[in-house]
C-alpha cells in the first residue's frame, strides 16, 4: 500500500512589488525512503503586482509518484506595503 506522507508548505513573506522567495516546504508522517525524493514545484497566485495582503501557497505541481499518498497543508505568502 502507498506509504502516507504529509507535506505542509512553509508561510513566506515579501515586500510589494519584489519577486516572490523560494517557496519551501517540510515533509512529515511516515516521510520518505529508499533514497524517493518528490518532484515538481508548489505554487501561488502571487505575482510583482499582487496588492498588499495574503496568498495561498498551493501543492502546484508537487508530487510523491505512486508509492506514497500525500496529504497537502497549504500555506501563505504575505505581501506587506513597500
Amino acid at each position: 500500500t502507498p506509504r502516507p506522507i504529509t507535506v505542509t508548505a512553509n508561510d513566506a513573506a515579501r515586500i510589494y512589488g519584489d519577486a516572490n522567495p523560494s517557496l519551501t516546504f517540510t515533509v512529515g508522517g511516515q516521510g520518505l525512503v529508499n533514497g524517493d525524493q518528490l518532484s515538481g514545484a508548489l505554487a501561488t497566485a502571487a505575482g510583482a503586482t499582487t496588492g498588499v495582503g495574503n496568498v495561498a501557497i498551493t501543492q502546484g505541481t508537487l508530487t510523491a509518484g505512486a508509492n506514497y499518498a500525500l496529504t497537502f497543508n497549504p500555506g501563505i505568502l504575505s505581501i506587506t506595503p513597500r
